[in-house]
């Protein structure tokens, strides 16, 4: 009986992502500007999509804060390559939407968010697979007060490292807040609250730019 209601949701699933991901043509103009910003902008959109499913879900902030803390690399930091295969559950929201109230994979989750009307690609394929195999080293990072972070009651906002920061010279970075607004950051001192960082791991790949919060 468990396998058929599995199939079931995950039939569901399926309809519900290719609803939500109708594709939307942009203009010449446009995609000469996607193609320019390819990187930005397709991490952007992952943001979006990752801003959404956190504020929507408790379960999926746990998961952050308890992947974060292992320290794999001795910083805060978890590569998505290696979070789209975790479970977590759905919100009410996605259960109402989706009639499932089975556990989701973390790539389930988020294409259930994800919005391809901007980002630049290479085929019709899941934008989450596409992202992680130009930018395997993508990352989502909690670099200051993961420890005391209760994930139960706050949602951080979720800040974007941009192609052309530069540690301590870029002054402000783009972040979205709970309400999915967009919002300027200082990027030079620390923030009083966690804040969940999408950049690029600059320790497996040292020629990465990195956003590193300062720790006073």
């Amino acid at each position: 009986m468990k396998r058929i209601v599995n199939i079931f949701c995950i039939n569901i699933l399926l309809v519900f992502i290719s609803c939500t991901n109708e594709h939307i043509t942009p203009s010449q103009s446009e995609s000469d500007s996607y193609v320019d910003n390819k990187y930005d902008t397709r991490v952007m959109d992952f943001a979006e999509a990752l801003n959404r499913a956190v504020s929507e879900n408790s379960d999926m902030r746990k998961l952050i804060k308890q992947e974060v803390l292992k320290q794999f690399d001795g910083d805060y930091d978890l590569l998505l390559k290696d979070a789209l295969a975790k479970s977590v559950k759905p919100s009410e929201s996605v259960i109402t939407k989706s009639g499932c109230s089975e556990a989701l994979t973390v790539k389930e989750l988020l294409s259930l968010y994800y919005t391809d009307t901007r980002s630049f690609t290479k085929s019709e394929g899941n934008p989450l697979d596409e992202l992680v195999n130009d930018y395997p080293e993508l990352q989502v990072s909690v670099p200051v007060h993961a420890d005391s972070w209760d994930p139960d009651s706050y949602v951080p906002d979720i800040a974007v490292i941009p192609s052309d920061f530069e540690e301590f010279v870029t002054e402000t970075i783009t972040a979205l807040n709970a309400e999915g607004e967009e919002v300027q950051i200082d990027a030079i001192n620390e923030p009083d609250n966690p804040t969940i960082v999408v950049g690029l791991n600059e320790r497996i790949s040292p020629a990465a730019k990195s956003f590193i919060l300062p720790i006073s």
